[in-house]
C-alpha cells in the first residue's frame, strides 16, 4: 500500500529524544529516512545501552524504527563530501545538534543549499538558531520552566510543577515535522527548499503565550485542577477514594449541574456565566460534596445521565488494557527476536484512510551502520572495493 511520503528522502542525524521522535513521524508515514551516526553510535545509542536490553528494544521500537542506518565521520574530509553527496540525493536533512554545530563540521544550510538547492534542513534545538538564549544547553526541564509552562501547573499554595512527561521534547518535534510538511508543500509548487528552524521553547511559547491573559484575569499563575474561566471545574474525592473530573460550562450544563447536586432551587436565579465565576467559592463545596457522596461508578453515570463531562482518572500504567486505546491501536505488543515479547510500542497518529501509517517490523530498527554498504551503493554507486577502503581509513 501507497504510503504519504514513500517518495521523500531524509537524512537523519538526530540523537536522543525530540529529534528522533519527529523524523519517526516521517518514516511512520513511507519516508526513506537514512538514519547517519558516528562510526562509534551515537549519543543516545550509547545512552540507552546502560539500560536492561528489553527497555533498549522498546526505545528503539519508538524512536528508531522504520529506518535504514549507516555510519559516517562528518569530522573526517571523505565523510564531509559523502554527506553532501547524499544531500543531493535527500529532500530533507534533520539534525538537534547545539547551533553552531554543523557550520563548524563546514556543513550549515548554506553548503547543503549549493549542493542541493531543494533541499529542506530542519534544525532542532532548544531554544533555536537565534535569540540571546540560543548557545544555551537545554533540555526538557528547563525550557518547561523557561517558558511559563511551570509556572502555571500544580496548585497556587505549592511551587511549580513539571508535566510529567517530557512535553517540550515532544511539542518541539511535533513543530519541527509541521514546518518539514509545509517546506515539502512549497517545494513541491515551487522546487525551492528551506531551512526550518525548530525550537522547544517556542513550541511551548506558543500555548503558553495565549494563556497569559489567564493568569491576568485570576490573578494566579497556579489553579491546580480548576479552570480559572471554568465554575465549577475540578479534580474531586469520591466515596470510594477515586478521583473524578468534571464541570459545567454553558448555560444548560449549569441546569444540569444545579440538579445533579441537589440545588435546583438556583435554576430561577439564572446565573449567568461571570456571575458563576464571581461564586465560585459557593460553587465547589457543592461539586465537592457532591462527589464524596458516590463512588466513581455512581458518579461516572450520574454525570453521564446529566450530559455533563466529567471522568475518572486514568493512570498511564493502565492504558495498556483501555479500550479506546486497543481500539485506536496506540498502545501495541510486538514480537521482538531479540527480547521477545515487548510492550508499549507507541501506535501512529494521525489516521489517514488512503496512505496510513505503519510502526514496521523489527526487520527496519537499523542496527549501528547495518546498512552502510547498501546506501553507499544503491545511493551514491560506491563499489565494494571503494567501500572497504572507506572502513580501513575509519570513515564510515
Amino acid at each position: 500500500m501507497a504510503k504519504a511520503l514513500d517518495d521523500v528522502i531524509v537524512l537523519d542525524l538526530t540523537q536522543v529524544l525530540a529529534g528522533p521522535f519527529a523524523v519517526t513521524i516521517l518514516a511512520d508515514f513511507g519516508a526513506d529516512v537514512i538514519q547517519i551516526e558516528p562510526v562509534g553510535g551515537d549519543y543516545g545509542r550509547r545512552l540507552f545501552s546502560t539500560y536492561n536490553k528489553k527497555l533498549m528494544r522498546l526505545d528503539n521500537w519508538n524512536t528508531r524504527r522504520n529506518r535504514r542506518g549507516m555510519s559516517l565521520n562528518l569530522r573526517s574530509q571523505k565523510g564531509k563530501e559523502i554527506f553532501l553527496e547524499l544531500v543531493k540525493k535527500a529532500d530533507v536533512v534533520v539534525q538537534n545538534f547545539s547551533p553552531g554545530a554543523m557550520e563548524r563540521l563546514g556543513l550549515g544550510y548554506d553548503v547543503m543549499k549549493e549542493a542541493n538547492p531543494g533541499i529542506i534542513y530542519c534544525a532542532m534545538s532548544g531554544y533555536g538558531q537565534t535569540g540571546p538564549a540560543k548557545d544555551q544547553l537545554a533540555y526538557d526541564g528547563r525550557i518547561q520552566a523557561d517558558s511559563g509552562l511551570m509556572s502555571m501547573t500544580g496548585f497556587p499554595e505549592n511551587p511549580p510543577v513539571k508535566v510529567g512527561i517530557p512535553v517540550a521534547d515532544y511539542a518541539g518535534a511535533t513543530y519541527a515535522v509541521i514546518g518539514i510538511l509545509l517546506a515539502l508543500h512549497y517545494k513541491e509548487r515551487t522546487g525551492k527548499g528551506q531551512m526550518v528552524d525548530a525550537a522547544m521553547f517556542d513550541a511551548i511559547c506558543k500555548w503558553t503565550v495565549g494563556e497569559i491573559r489567564l493568569v491576568e484575569m485570576s490573578g494566579k499563575d497556579r489553579n491546580g485542577n480548576h479552570h480559572p474561566m471554568v465554575a465549577p471545574s475540578g479534580v474531586y474525592e469520591t466515596k470510594d477514594n477515586q478521583y473524578i473530573s468534571y464541570g459545567a460550562q454553558t448555560d444548560a450544563q449549569w441546569e444540569s449541574f444545579l440538579k445533579l447536586v441537589g440545588k435546583e432551587e438556583f435554576i430561577a436565579e439564572k446565573w449567568d456565566y461571570s456571575t458563576r465565576l464571581q461564586r465560585n467559592d459557593e460553587i465547589e463545596p457543592w461539586a465537592k460534596e457532591w462527589a464524596r457522596s458516590k463512588t466513581l461508578e455512581e458518579a461516572m453515570r450520574e454525570l453521564t445521565e446529566a450530559r455533563l463531562v466529567g471522568n475518572g482518572i486514568t493512570r498511564a500504567i493502565e492504558l495498556e488494557t483501555n479500550p479506546q486505546v486497543l481500539e485506536r491501536e496506540m498502545y501495541n505488543v510486538v514480537d521482538d527476536p531479540e527480547c521477545g515479547e515487548i510492550k508499549g510500542v507507541v501506535g501512529v497518529t494521525p489516521k489517514l484512510s488512503e496512505t496510513p501509517g505503519s510502526i514496521g517490523t523489527a526487520q527496519n530498527i537499523p542496527e549501528l551502520s547495518q546498512h552502510t554498504e547498501e546506501i553507499l551503493s544503491e545511493l551514491l554507486g560506491y563499489s565494494k572495493k571503494e567501500i572497504s577502503k572507506l572502513k580501513e581509513e575509519g570513515v564510515v
